[in-house]
């Protein structure tokens, strides 16, 4: 039982931490080439946009926090 536990687990928290890498692989080669090409008065208001939206409920539940 105990086995059986550690190893969903495991495998859970693998699945989750590729999932991770993957968001952050694909926001580093879509959007910040993007970003890159802006000058950098809209880039700045560009990422400030996103770090805005991406505060929204669904967010906190997926990180844990506030």
């Amino acid at each position: 039982m105990n086995a059986t536990l550690a190893a969903w687990s495991a495998a859970a928290a693998l699945a989750v931490t590729g999932a991770i890498a993957g968001v952050y692989y694909a926001f580093s080669v879509a959007v910040m080439p993007g970003l890159n090409a802006a000058d950098a008065g809209t880039a700045i208001r560009a990422m400030t946009s996103i770090n805005q939206r991406i505060q929204n409920p669904l967010f906190w539940m997926g990180t844990g926090t506030r």
